[in-house]
Parts: C-alpha cells; structure tokens; sequence
C-alpha cells in the first residue's frame, strides 16, 4: 500500500507538467529577486557608508535657495527634466512645469532648474546626486521634496551646500526686494520682486524724511531697550495724506533701506485664524495699505467688531492684536497707509499702536524743487518758478506726470495754468 501510495505521488511531482513549471517559476522569480534585491541592499549600504544624504521639502522657508542653488550646481548637460524655479520660490504650492527637450523651455536659462527626478550635481569638487519628488498631501496640495547625496563622509557638506545656498540668494536679491502676498492657506508668495528704493528718490519735506528714516533706524538698531522693559520689538508707521502724495513710494523706500521684504496684508477677506497664521510668519515689512477701506476698520458704532460668525471677515480685536504686535514676530514693522484717516475707528490709530504718524502732504517747494532736478538735471528754472510765487501745491503724481510729457518749460507754463487745488502743504 506504502509503495503503490509512493509511486503515485511520484508520478504526480515529476510528471505534472503545470506543477513543475509553477515551482519552476517560483526558484527562478527568487532567484532573480534575489539577484537584484541582494545587490541593491548592499549597494545602498555601501552609498550610506561612503555618502551623506540631506533632504528637504516646500514646508521649510530654506527650501527654495536649496532647489535653487541645486539648479547653479547641475552638471546640465546630462539634464532632460526641467522646473521653473521662479515658481517654486513664489508659491509653496508647486507648479512645475516639464519639458523633456531642452530645445522647449523658452524662458531665462537662470530660472530654470532640475524637474522632477534624479538628476547629476557637483558641489564642493564632489560628484553630487539628486531626486526631485511631488508628492499629494491633502486635497489640491502638493508637497515637494529635494533630496542630495554628496559623496564623502563629510558631513559639514551639508551646512556648506547650505551655506552657499543662502549666499546665492543674498547676491541674487541683494538690489532687489520682494512684494509678497498671501497665497490662499499656504502662505505668503512673492508676486514680484522691485528694485530697491534710495530716499533721495523720495520727494518729501526734509524734516519729515529725516524723522522716519531716524525712528526706523533706531528701532532697528535697539531690540534690547525694549526687551529690557517688557515692551513688544515691532514699531508702527501710519501714513496719512491725499492720494497722489508718494506714500506708497515711501513704503517701498523704508523697505530697501530696512533691507526687508514688503508682506502686504488684507483684512477684507481673510479669517482671524488666516491673520494670525500669515503675520506670526513674518519679520518683514508688514504693509496694511489704504487701511481706511476696510469695512472692519471704520468705526465699530455702523461695523461692530466684525461677523465673528462669518468665515471670511476678521474681527475688530484680531486687527487690534496684529497692530500691538501679539500676533506679529518681534523686529516686525507695521506700515499703514490711509487716505482718510477720519474713517478709522479710533481704536486702531490711538497712541501705542502707532508709534509715529506722519502726514505726507503736497509736495512743498523743496520738495518741488528736488523732483524738478531728478526729472530736468537742473533747477535753476524751478528755483526761479519758486522764487516768483508761482509755485502752488501739487501732489507728486502731478508733478511726476507733467515732468515724463513735457519740456522743463512747458511744464512749468502748464503747472502755472492749472487750478489752485484745495490741498494743503503738511
């Protein structure tokens, strides 16, 4: 019975085509796993020994100097898969644009960096391997991850790559700054980058130049007295005056003196969560522009303090924190611009909150005589314009548009035909 049992299953293992052909294919399919998977771990042990890996991605503030200093650093011959960086840099929510020919990126050369995948770097006379990956998170958004192999075990590589990273961006914006707004639930973008701004191109009354370039400095330059008496390190500017007057251009002017990005904050609609999120990132230049057209900032008799039901309007105590400087990082300085200043509610312009306001009016003589010479190279015909009384107020939009059409002469012979305005020199 044992034998005739024996026999048949023998029979069955060794003459069963389709059970010889499947343990056939399970050796060899181990086999080659093994022949690769084997390999590849000791490979990948032996990169980690040899090798140091950083990695990255678009939550932190240093991702876009990384992605763009690996972009300086590929070996770009070997590329096939580009980004624009500018992108990238503007918006932590990644748009990458692909192209797989060289020959189909049609912009800068200096905005475009390695797209998404592996690609070839050299950095610090070392061969350098990088991967690119996009990965969903929630919803629409999109996470973005660098990932560097520097060979070596050096592991000060990384801070120097870091390093260098952080230089090229300071030599890159160094004459420029940045107007960056909130970008939806991720953040602040930059939506342009300006040149930066000298005061001598600020057409204002002397004195008044003289003071907020003094408070703004000295603000900077002493962080301890405030910390010594418990006070908040933020300084409040207001700006007030007719439209036309140069307040914008002056922002833009404290700005690049400052060296600071420009945030330019909206309450109309945004969220009491949105504000504090967005503000507690900065440290830049907080720009609250035409204050006085917000609904929220008008007096709270016809307003309230704000649809607290509502999730789009911020209320009243919100702005009122942001402007005490709860909510806003210490060396922040808060710019507010108004044209109606009569408009606001009270409790937002009071002494504290604004350490400082300054009525930036018609453009006084000195002031007219300045712009006259930036625009002409000489004010001889401007001093004796002046000299004669036939000077009145005008607002240097005024100025700056008769001073770009025409001749020195005829804008002096149209300035003098125009109607007195009902402006008052500050």
């Amino acid at each position: 019975m044992d034998f005739e049992y024996n026999k048949w299953l023998t029979d069955f293992v060794f003459n069963n085509q389709f059970l010889i052909g499947g343990i056939g294919t399970v050796i060899v399919g181990s086999l080659t796993y093994l022949a690769r998977a084997v390999p590849l771990r000791i490979w990948n042990g032996f990169l980690r020994v040899i090798s140091v890996d950083f990695t990255i991605n678009n939550d932190s503030d240093t991702f876009p100097d990384v992605i763009r200093y690996a972009q300086l650093c590929r070996i770009k011959a070997l590329q096939r898969t580009f980004m624009l960086v500018d992108d990238c840099n503007a918006s932590r929510r990644v748009r990458s644009l692909i192209a797989r020919d060289h020959g189909d990126v049609h912009r800068d050369p200096s905005t475009i960096g390695p797209g998404l995948g592996p690609f070839l770097g050299w950095f610090d006379g070392r061969l350098m391997l990088g991967r690119i990956s996009l990965l969903q998170s929630q919803g629409d958004r999109f996470k973005m991850t660098i990932s560097l192999r520097f060979f070596g075990r050096d592991h000060g590589r990384v801070t120097r790559f870091l390093h260098k990273a952080e230089e090229a961006r300071a030599a890159e914006n160094c004459d420029t700054i940045a107007i960056e707004a909130r970008s939806g639930y991720e953040g602040w973008r930059t939506v342009s980058r300006k040149a930066k701004r000298s005061f001598d191109t600020v057409f204002l009354e002397t004195s008044k130049k003289a003071l907020i370039r003094e408070r703004v400095q000295w603000f900077l330059d002493n962080e301890a007295w405030y910390r010594q008496r418990g006070l908040t390190w933020r300084y409040g500017l207001l700006l007030t005056g007719k439209p036309g007057t140069g307040k914008t251009s002056l922002v833009h002017a404290i700005a690049s003196e400052c060296d600071k990005n420009i945030r330019m904050l909206s309450f109309n609609t945004m969220r009491d969560n949105d504000i504090s999120n967005f503000v507690s990132e900065t440290g830049e230049v907080l720009v609250i522009e035409d204050i006085d057209t917000f609904n929220i900032t008008h007096d709270r008799e016809t307003n309230g303090d704000g649809d607290k039901g509502s999730p789009t309007i911020a209320s009243l105590s919100t702005i009122l924190n942001v402007l005490d400087g709860l909510y806003s990082p210490d060396g922040t300085l808060i710019i507010a611009t108004t044209n109606h200043i009569d408009n606001i509610d009270p409790a937002i312009v009071r002494k504290g909150r604004f350490d400082l306001t300054v009525d930036i009016g018609a453009l006084c003589p000195e002031a007219f005589t300045e712009m006259f010479k930036a625009y002409y190279g000489d004010d001889d015909l401007a001093r004796e314009f002046v000299g004669r009384g036939h000077y009145h107020p005008i607002t240097g939009a005024e100025a700056q548009d008769l001073f770009r059409h025409h001749a020195p002469e005829k804008a002096l012979k149209l300035l003098s035909q125009m109607e007195k305005p009902k402006l008052v020199v500050a």
